[in-house]
Order: structure tokens, then sequence, then C-alpha cells
């Protein structure tokens, strides 16, 4: 049964963006509440169609729903701190998108080739580690997201 994908639910995933400042397109929230159901999304679209608003929005969302429990529909709740694992194709893909959601507040990692070799991880040949562990060990990601 649909907890989010019900007129009930878009207000909510709504109201939740806003208080980031986000006001998703229709066809956004279209995606995220069939999401937030446990449902898969599969969106083809052009270059520069806010493809990114449906995985990020969601996080957001998901993340703020794990805080504030009593806001869940339908006793669908998500656990603390939830992860996203994403799959770009290309170094500068996964290196622009790491810079964006950290924009949005999301905690962002990129692991590739690169971890291996160390050339990004700067005179400590660790620190994108570091930082993921320590983000793996926060309640609270990022003062944006509450």
């Amino acid at each position: 049964m649909a907890a989010y994908n019900t007129p009930e639910g878009r207000v909510l995933v709504k109201d939740i963006l806003a208080l980031y400042g986000i006001y998703p397109h229709d066809y956004q929230l279209d995606g995220i509440i069939i999401c937030l159901d446990g449902r898969s999304l599969l969106a083809t679209m052009a270059t520069g169609s806010r493809k990114t608003g449906f995985f990020s929005f969601l996080m957001i969302v998901m993340i703020h729903i794990s805080r504030n429990p009593t806001i869940a529909l339908g006793g669908v709740t998500f656990p603390p701190n939830p992860a996203m694992v994403l799959v770009m194709p290309t170094k500068a893909l996964q290196y622009d998108m790491e810079k964006n959601l950290s924009k949005l507040g999301l905690v962002c990692v990129v692991i590739n080739g690169d971890c291996r070799e160390g050339r990004h991880l700067g005179a400590d040949n660790g620190g994108r580690w570091k930082r993921q562990r320590r983000a793996e060990g926060q309640s609270e990601q990022s003062d944006q997201i509450r």
C-alpha cells in the first residue's frame, strides 16, 4: 500500500524540501514519492533536465524523516543515517556530483581508481577514507539537514 505516493505524501515531501529552500518540479516529486514507497524508478531524460534532483532530493527527504520519525506516513520510516551508492561513468562526473551534493548538505565521497592509487588523498594518503569513516560515525551528517 502506498504511503508516500498519495496526495498527503506529496504535500509532506514538498514541505520537507521547502525547509531546505528546494522547490522540485512536479515530475521530480512524482519520482521521489514512488521511491519513498520502496519502488524502483528509471528516468531517461535529456542532459540538464535535473535528473540529479530525483536522488539528491530523495536522500534529503529520507534523512529528514529518519531524524523526525513522527512525521512518517503509513509507518514507513527510514534507518538512521540512510546511505545511497551512485555509480557514475566518468571521474569528471563523479567529482562534479560530489561538489554539487555537498552544496545540498549531503555527505558525499568519491571512491574510484584514484583512491587505490592515492592521487587525490592528500599528504596523509588516506584523507578521503578517514573522512568517509567520520561521516559514517556521525549522527548529524550536516548542519543543513535537520
